[in-house]
């Protein structure tokens, strides 16, 4: 047993390697992502910092003053105000320099890469699977195209780790998992996509579907019945 955490221990090291060589040119050299700013530069780093500072200063941003003629900031959905790893970010660095931003998108991309190696495992593939399937998830182009839209990213890196405690929610009939499963999909409704969050609720909610199934022509209607009533 020991020597197999051991081995997983040196998988998700070299995962961590594997995001650190992708992102070289910016943790290396005067590189900045992306390229042209996108949403991240001209979007999203101004209202963290307007959400940092307002935090800071003890006062909940309800309303942004400072975009049009003001604007309802709490309830746009983008704002990401009490997104748990925004808020360790504020309290951490305060208003957020870009370099932050930028750190923000490499760690939820190797997020990504973590939770699928672990969801992987979980399922019982081998390790070299799991460490190949947890990079082609991670650099896919989900991730790649849309760098730039840090709350699109931070959003869809939960739902490796969401299907992972449903996996173990279903296969052990644990409330305990299923709490987890809950407050994993909250955690990344609070990162603020609403679409990417509608395909997380559709995937997991497609997989207990997918598991029911299972249950069903495995063990007949009755089998079914009870397993809803436990």
């Amino acid at each position: 047993m020991r020597r197999e955490r051991t081995r997983d221990l040196a998988a998700l090291a070299l995962l961590t390697l594997t995001v650190a060589a992708f992102f070289w040119p910016l943790l290396l050299t005067q590189a900045w992502i992306p390229r042209g700013g996108g949403d991240l530069v001209s979007f999203l780093w101004p209202m963290y910092r307007f959400a940092a500072r307002s935090l800071r200063s003890g006062t909940v941003p309800l309303w942004n003053p400072h975009l049009y003629s003001g604007a309802p900031f709490v309830a746009d959905n983008q704002s990401g105000v009490f997104y748990p790893i925004n808020l360790i970010a504020f309290a951490l660095f305060g208003a957020p320099s870009y370099q932050v931003m930028e750190g923000l998108v490499v760690f939820h991309i190797w997020l990504a890469a973590i939770g699928t190696f672990l969801l992987l495992r979980g399922l019982k593939l081998r390790r070299s699977a799991a460490v190949l399937g947890a990079m082609a998830f991670a650099l896919s182009d989900l991730f790649v195209t849309h760098i730039g839209n840090l709350n699109l990213n931070a959003t869809a890196a939960w739902l490796p780790l969401t299907l992972w405690a449903t996996h173990r929610a279903l296969g052990e009939r644990s409330v305990y998992w299923a709490g987890a499963a809950g407050a994993l999909l909250a955690v990344a409704a609070l990162a603020g996509h609403a679409q990417m969050l509608l395909f997380l609720a559709l995937t997991v909610a497609l997989y207990g579907l997918y598991r029911l199934s299972i249950l069903i022509a495995d063990g007949g209607e009755h089998r079914w019945r009870r397993a809803l009533q436990t």
